[in-house]
């Protein structure tokens, strides 16, 4: 990502920040497929360690989002865990029993 798309507003929503954020990651994202395209057709003029260069650096940035993505995917899986667990404790009346 570039360094100039790296700051944002301190004073943003949190709506505004999320769909800054998606708005990046699909842009990264989309550079990643079209990367990964080229990839498979090697240019007719390139050495191997050069190709065996940008295979690496794909391989990293893919290895990195997939990251991201597992991340993402356990964050959330722990919020709805905890909702379902607050939901669990609510008596008959749907009303949550005082702390001890």
């Amino acid at each position: 990502m570039d360094e100039d798309k790296l700051s944002v507003d301190p004073a943003i929503s949190d709506k505004d920040l999320e769909l800054t954020l998606h708005k990046q990651l699909s842009e990264i994202e989309s550079v990643l497929l079209s990367d990964g395209h080229d990839l498979m057709q090697p240019k007719a003029d390139e050495d191997p360690s050069s190709y065996q260069a940008r295979l690496g650096k794909y391989l990293q940035a893919a290895t990195d989002i997939k990251r991201s993505d597992l991340a993402n995917y356990v964050f959330h899986r722990k919020v709805v865990l905890d909702i379902l667990a607050q939901a669990i404790t609510r008596d008959a009346k749907g009303t949550m029993p005082a702390r001890k």
